[in-house]
């Protein structure tokens, strides 16, 4: 389905589930990316939130975003949830890259990069 989706969509298929400005532009990283059709008139966020009521205690993680998120999303705490997800996305990717026998970036040099719109 997702193939599906980024076949037909191409970059907008990555909605924001943040669309109110949190200060510091974190909403236009990664973090804030998904790709979650809905149907007309619901909201990515509310979407989200739905999903997570179903299965209560296992946040979204086929979605790449874990409970602390969750409970931030529920909270109202924009930026909260950002963080939360971030440091998520942030643990995953360096596991990943230390699983391909790499070696992580000097972290006293500055913060990478990060993908935006």
């Amino acid at each position: 389905m997702a193939a599906d989706v980024l076949a037909r969509s191409d970059t907008g298929a990555y909605r924001h589930i943040v669309t109110t400005d949190v200060g510091d532009r974190p909403e236009r990283g990664p973090a804030n990316r998904i790709i979650l059709p809905t149907p007309r008139g619901l909201s990515v966020r509310r979407a989200l939130l739905n999903l997570a009521s179903m299965d209560p205690g296992e946040g979204l993680q086929s979605h790449a975003i874990p409970e602390s998120a969750v409970e931030r999303l529920r909270a109202g705490d924009d930026a909260g949830f950002l963080r939360e997800r971030k440091k998520y996305l942030v643990a995953g990717e360096q596991d990943f890259i230390l699983a391909q026998g790499l070696v992580l970036a000097d972290t006293t040099v500055g913060e990478p990069e990060i993908d935006t719109e």
